[in-house]
């Protein structure tokens, strides 16, 4: 799976079979897309399962602090064309359990939540 530059607005599908490294790429897409717009709520994230949200997450929340302490040469090689701000960083530190990172039910939920119509 090749990582890319995201243009403004895109929207992405990833689909693959388990242990191609789907989540390692939509981390760093997933980084990529809030340095861009600045803001983690803008930023959403849809998958299948509970886990799979938390796992995305947890290597979001990983792969920031690597970024911010610049400890990973790897990951900060992937990042090596994106003019990472340190604020956004650290803002999504703080930010990303309350990131819109959800499973599809999740998502219609808030949806739901969010617009409903009082009967």
């Amino acid at each position: 799976m090749s990582l890319f530059r995201l243009k403004n607005n895109q929207k992405i599908l990833v689909e693959a079979s388990a242990g191609t490294g789907k989540t390692y790429s939509l981390a760093i897409l997933y980084i990529k897309a809030v340095l861009q717009t600045k803001d983690i709520r803008k930023v959403l994230a849809v998958t299948f399962t509970e886990a799979a949200v938390a796992e995305l997450k947890d290597r979001v929340r990983l792969f920031v602090l690597h970024l911010v302490q610049k400890s990973d040469n790897t990951l900060l090689e992937k990042f090596a064309n994106e003019n990472i701000d340190q604020d956004v960083l650290k803002n999504m530190l703080i930010e990303i359990d309350n990131a819109p990172i959800y499973t599809i039910h999740g998502f219609c939920m808030q949806i739901l939540e969010r617009f409903s119509i009082d009967v």
